[in-house]
Formats: C-alpha cells, structure tokens, sequence
C-alpha cells in the first residue's frame, strides 16, 4: 500500500493545483456579478450567498475542467508507469506499438478513446447538476 503513495502525489499534483486556481479565478467572477449584490441587499447571509449561489454559477467552467483532466489523467499514467517501472495498460499500449502489434494497440486506443468520452459525457451531465437551466436548454 505505501508504494502507491509516490504515484498518486504525482498524478493529483498537477490537476489539483490547476483546479483550484480555476476554482478561484471562477468564483471571483461570479463575486462581482449583479445577482450577488442583490442578493446583499435582501440580507442573506455571506455564506448562503457563497454556497448556494456564487459556487453553483462558479462551477461550470470547473466541471469543463475535470472533463478535460480525465481524459489527461490516463496520459499522464502512462508517464507514472513508465518512471514507477508499473507494467499496466499505458506502457502495454507503447509496447504493442513499437512490437508492431496493431490489434492490441487499437484495442487499447480504442479504450483510451472510450475513456475520454465518457469523461466528457459525465462532464454534460455534471452541467445539468451545477444549474438546471442547463438541463431545460
């Protein structure tokens, strides 16, 4: 078990320092948009305005993100495999390709390609989840 410690670091690493950056960025946009200030004036209180509304507006272009990062994930296990010595799925794909093994690089190309869809398809429907107008439109 203390041997997955070291990969998972690296592969969090990145994506999380970029998430959050995002997540930032994002939610000071929102913080000086008309509907908070209205929201101000009714009198509600600073964390119901943050929570409940400035993060669900905030969360879009993150979801858009993690839709993205998924699809890189399995690229970067690839490299992880390949600095770690792990005999998996990435270093099988590059292997198969220098062997000149073509039905087993397009089967795991292929399930790469799957993989990064149904990041994507789960990203739309994290959408519909963050605002409902979403969902009607």
């Amino acid at each position: 078990m203390s041997q997955l410690i070291l990969p998972a670091v690296v592969l969090a690493a990145e994506g999380t320092a970029v998430t959050m950056r995002m997540v930032r960025a994002s939610m000071l946009e929102q913080l000086n948009q008309e509907f908070v200030r209205t929201l101000r004036a009714k009198g509600l209180p600073e964390w119901q305005i943050v929570g409940r509304h400035v993060l669900r507006n905030a969360l879009i272009p993150v979801i858009s993100l993690t839709g993205l990062r998924l699809g890189w994930i399995v690229g970067y296990t690839l490299i992880v495999e390949t600095i770690f010595q792990w005999p998996g799925v990435g270093f099988l794909l590059v292997d198969s390709v220098l062997r000149r093994d073509y039905p087993v690089a397009q089967f795991f190309a292929l399930l790469l390609v799957f993989f990064v869809v149904s990041a994507n398809w789960l990203a739309e429907i994290g959408y519909g989840l963050a605002n409902p107008r979403i969902r009607r439109a």
